[in-house]
């Protein structure tokens, strides 16, 4: 079994959230290059580096919509923090990213306002902390230095905001050019990849895990998507097992619709929930989704094959699907199944739009487009001949994802 690149998957999944909107582009990249120039020059511990790396590549990922966005971006210390709980409950869910989860939790509190917390999280919070507010200054600032007269009158005139060897170390880095010339977007990547001093590399079955919690962030933007991914996933893995796939390829299935959707981060959360028509623009960007999902997981080591069945679940036999075109030739059977688990489980679904429909009409329609050359007709014929074993461990899955949710609503978010 082929080990996954994880730091290549977050890099690229920082990315993708950052897709929202132009002005947003790359900002979680420049906040990671940030964290490791001032962790080198304070001399942290690998560890501490790569735990600095995935909190600042994953640091807004709970933010849930672009309006919330827009003004988490105006002042140096929100007072609605959510978004940041939200994103560290979900997080620590997959264990290996409990301290990374601490730090995403509390980035946007200042050093006074992290006592409880052990030295070393509190070098660490304060690191993402400094790094996330010159990312926003620069975001909104003409040139990159134009922000260092502020961040120098904020150092003094907010001492106990940051931690001693963090402004010390920023201070020294602000003298070289090299520094804020390496922050350009064009050039910024490349900067930050010469300074992750490992590549963390994880079996499918453990990065099935972390699928797993991801699934929850694309979902849970919109009330009525929280059980899209976890209703393809089940219907795909018992399709693929139906039909006969290894316990590898019913691996990769259950890691795909984890991520098919994965695309829907560079959507706003007002257009997914939008309950009329979309414009042309908007339709176009619901309709990027794919292609997103696809570019942000081809080149990871170990996800190739996965790109394709997760990316290409809106692509059709006769040809006629997106956004690549592609035919019967081009689509693997794993492909084919995470199509129709994803228009069976859509039907299904209530939409802003339209109630949800039964298995029987959704079995109708499948069938529809398996004659029209659309989808798999050997795949429509076990959902049909199978339809109450599917719904029966579809709803089976749903239920722990449908009180996952509302506890998150009623005891995280609203409390």
């Amino acid at each position: 079994m082929k080990t996954i690149n994880l730091t290549a998957f977050l890099l690229n999944f920082s990315k993708l959230i950052d897709q929202v909107h132009s002005v947003y582009h790359l900002q979680h990249v420049q906040v990671a290059y940030i964290c490791l120039r001032l962790a080198e020059a304070i001399g942290l511990s690998e560890d501490a580096k790569m735990s600095l790396l995935y909190g600042a590549l994953l640091r807004d990922l709970g933010v849930l919509s672009l309006r919330e966005r827009h003004s988490l971006h105006q002042t140096d210390l929100p007072s609605q923090l959510q978004h940041s709980r939200f994103a560290s409950v979900l997080l620590s869910r997959y264990a290996p990213f409990q301290s990374v989860a601490v730090l995403i939790e509390n980035h946007h509190r200042s050093f006074q306002d992290t006592d409880s917390y052990s030295d070393e999280e509190r070098l660490l919070i304060n690191i993402l902390f400094f790094s996330d507010i010159l990312v926003r200054r620069i975001t909104k600032s003409q040139t990159l230095r134009s922000v260092l007269p502020d961040m120098k009158d904020l150092i003094h005139s907010s001492p106990t905001f940051f931690h001693p060897a963090v402004t010390h170390a920023f201070l020294a880095l602000s003298i070289q050019d090299a520094f804020w010339f390496s922050l350009e977007k064009i050039v910024v990547e490349p900067a930050l990849l010469s300074l992750i001093p490992r590549l963390d590399g994880v079996a499918l079955d453990e990065f099935a895990k972390l699928s797993e919690t991801i699934q929850y962030f694309v979902d849970f933007r919109s009330e009525f998507t929280i059980l899209h991914s976890s209703g393809v996933t089940a219907v795909a893995e018992k399709l693929a097992v139906l039909k006969g796939c290894s316990a590898e390829d019913c691996l990769k299935v259950r890691v795909a619709g984890h991520l098919h959707d994965l695309g829907k981060f560079a959507t706003p959360a007002e257009v997914l929930e939008k309950p009329v028509q979309l414009s042309i623009d908007e339709f176009a960007l619901v309709k990027a989704h794919p292609f997103f999902t696809h570019v942000a997981l081809k080149d990871v080591k170990g996800l190739e094959v996965i790109s394709e069945i997760a990316g290409y679940h809106h692509e059709r036999l006769s040809g006629t699907g997106y956004p690549y075109g592609l035919s019967a030739k081009d689509l693997r059977i794993e492909a084919r199944i995470m199509a129709v688990a994803d228009v069976f489980a859509a039907i299904t679904e209530e939409r802003p739009y339209r109630d949800a429909r039964s298995g029987e009409v959704a079995v109708q329609i499948l069938e529809g487009k398996a004659a029209e050359g659309k989808l798999d007709a050997e795949i429509v014929g076990l959902v049909a001949r199978h339809l109450k074993d599917l719904c029966d461990y579809k709803n089976e899955q749903l239920q722990p994802v449908q009180d996952l949710y509302h506890e998150l609503m009623t005891n995280l978010i609203f409390s």
